[in-house]
């Protein structure tokens, strides 16, 4: 029996805050908190001992930031509620994350080893079945006691996987290792989480990463992804891959890199610009293409789109709001990209601004008399609107030219619904149901009245 995770209710909570994570939110939380221990690269890889020794297919996350010793590893993890470093305000990462996004598809336990110094530490959490509680294997060491944090070089691991020869070459002094065991059902992970509707394949975790980030500073961060969905096409071994079951490699650039003209396959890149709306509270960045872009890149979103962008990552990113912008045409819109960057709220700053909810999926917003509500895009896309970019407009003119102008025009009717679409309204009268005389008295003078020349409205039909 191992040790238990020190809180009350430890897996229904788990579930609970899982349920608000996306797909790939995994891939967020682990790639963020290795960014913030200083990490220079970062790898998603594939651990290929369980492929060639028992024939299953793990993802590991590794990377060389600071790491962690055996007491702050053991305390990270027996606490869901705790992190390496503390809790911090409302724009810091929450500790809790990568614990919450990776246990509930990982139940048959995670792995991690963290070297500090040159010192390796190991821990395994996992999902006891009996109790539904999650716990921390124990392990035995060389006197025989039992102990939560080994050093996997000490072990022989048998027919097993060696945990000790997980370190790359270029992790040296310090660094983080996570492998990912899953379940019984799905132990293959490179897949990441099937029940959760994750591909697991082609560059589905490349686009995420890429159009979740802005970019990543200094970091390289690296993503090994397979190219087919069938098992039966991968390779067997690191020694027998081939051009065709060879899994691609890939290395990240973010989204800033994607809409730098130099990244630009299809034209160029046309005009940009900021306009700032909410008394220069909120900037909208955009970035006008002359052409579509559809072939950017298939690692990334390659259609016009409006997302916030916050705290260097990208939020909320919806191609369907391009409407509340005033901009209905679809090939202006696959050519436009908008990135709407609120102020940060500080109690210091008027109270005013955006910050991240618990799943760091949506952001809320505080000001002007509201608190805790979702941030208002369609009032700050009302400004813009207004004040369109001239050659945002240009774009818009220059698509309707050759329109026919007719209620036969599909784009033509949805300007007129939008911007008369309020003003007529058909009043629809209808019949009083099968038995209906009319109100009823009241049964009493002294709880109400009623002139003889009021009119009373009927009742909702039954």
């Amino acid at each position: 029996m191992g040790k238990k995770v020190e809180i009350t209710g430890g897996s229904t909570w788990v579930r609970r805050l899982f349920a608000g994570c996306g797909n790939y939110q995994w891939a967020r939380e682990t790639l963020k908190n290795a960014l913030e221990a200083e990490a220079t690269r970062v790898e998603f890889g594939l651990e290929w001992q369980g492929v060639e020794k028992l024939g299953i297919y793990r993802r590991i996350i590794m990377d060389d930031g600071i790491g962690m010793d055996g007491a702050e590893l053991l305390k990270f993890f027996s606490t869901l509620g705790e992190g390496a470093k503390r809790i911090g305000g409302l724009h810091d990462n929450f500790g809790v994350g990568a614990k919450i996004s990776l246990l509930p598809w990982n139940p048959d336990g995670i792995v991690v080893v963290s070297y500090k110094r040159g010192v390796a530490s190991m821990i395994k959490i996992m999902l006891d079945e009996d109790s539904g509680d999650y716990e921390l294997e124990e392990f035995e060491d060389a006197e025989g006691k039992k102990t939560l944090v080994v050093d996997p070089a000490d072990y022989d691991w048998e027919d097993d996987v060696d945990l000790g020869a997980l370190r790359p070459a270029w992790i040296d002094k310090h660094g983080t290792i996570v492998l990912l065991l899953g379940s019984h059902a799905y132990p293959d992970t490179i897949r990441g989480n099937v029940e959760g509707g994750e591909e697991g394949h082609g560059a589905a975790l490349t686009r995420y990463l890429n159009g979740r980030f802005w970019d990543f500073g200094a970091a390289a961060v690296v993503v090994t992804e397979m190219k087919s969905a069938m098992k039966n096409a991968w390779p067997a071994s690191s020694a027998k891959k081939t051009d065709g079951n060879r899994p691609n490699n890939r290395t990240l650039s973010g989204s800033a890199a994607l809409i730098d003209p130099s990244a630009v396959r299809d034209g160029q890149l046309e005009a940009s610009g900021i306009v700032e709306v909410a008394e220069d509270r909120v900037k909208i960045h955009w970035y006008l293409w002359s052409e579509p872009q559809s072939k950017i890149s298939s690692t990334a979103t390659v259609s016009g789109y409006v997302a916030f962008k916050y705290c260097n990552e990208i939020y909320e990113r919806d191609p369907r709001k391009f409407r509340a912008f005033g901009i209905i045409e679809k090939a202006v819109q696959s050519r436009l990209t908008l990135l709407v960057e609120p102020k940060s709220f500080e109690p210091t700053n008027g109270r005013w601004g955006v910050y991240p909810d618990s799943s760091r999926n949506r952001l809320i917003f505080t000001g002007g008399g509201e608190q805790g509500i979702g941030a208002p895009m369609s009032d700050w896309a009302q400004e813009f609107a207004n004040d369109l970019p001239d050659e945002i407009y240009a774009a818009v003119v220059a698509c309707r030219k050759g329109k026919s102008g007719t209620i036969d025009d599909e784009e033509y009717r949805k300007r007129l619904q939008d911007k008369f679409g309020s003003k007529f309204r058909r009043t629809i009268l209808a019949a009083p149901p099968k038995g209906f005389k009319g109100p009823t008295k009241q049964a009493s003078d002294s709880t109400a009245t009623a002139n003889s020349n009021d009119k009373v409205r009927p009742p909702n039909p039954p």
